[in-house]
């Protein structure tokens, strides 16, 4: 009776690579729910950075709007603002870019917008906002009557007859 040794361990060497195989498909899953809670906790804390930003955005805002109340001129709060409006951008652009790695999605604010949105923060209206919204509104209503009559006037001013010449000829 004839015995095959060889056949042995080819046998040997497929049940230890495809082991070899599982442990490092095992260690892989691992990592990667290593990573994914990291991820979690990440996008937690870009949540929380962003919410306190956003409140701090609108003190600004209110204080903003007093200053403009009491007919001084916010420059430097304004300059505060927009310092405090790049972060809040980059803190909310790297969460939305876990949120996609996550398959989650970026909670809302709960009401608030960041700060330059429509929304207010209670449902009531208040008055020195819409006030602000009021002279900022007339504001924009006479830029652009303002943009209209001079666009008008422009083209009021533009000769055409030789450019309609020129064209009759070809």
């Amino acid at each position: 009776m004839k015995t095959y040794h060889h056949t042995r361990y080819p046998l040997a060497i497929m049940v230890l690579g495809s082991l070899l195989l599982l442990g490092i498909a095992g260690i892989a899953a691992a990592v990667e729910v290593e990573n994914q809670t990291q991820d979690k906790a990440k996008f937690e804390k870009l949540l929380s950075e962003r919410k306190k930003l956003n409140n701090q955005l609108y003190q600004l805002d209110r204080r903003a709007a007093e200053k403009i109340k009491n007919g001084e001129d916010p420059v430097v709060i304004h300059a505060e603002q927009i310092g405090l409006q790049d972060q809040l951008d980059l803190v909310e652009l790297r969460a939305e870019i876990l949120a996609i790695r996550l398959g989650a999605a970026v909670p809302d604010l709960g009401g608030q917008s960041n700060a330059y949105g429509s929304d207010t923060v209670s449902n009531k209206e208040d008055p020195v906002e819409s006030r602000a919204r009021d002279v900022l509104q007339r504001g924009r209503s006479r830029a652009m009557n303002r943009l209209r009559r001079d666009c008008l006037q422009l083209l009021a001013s533009i000769d055409f007859s030789r450019f309609l010449d020129e064209s009759k000829r070809k």
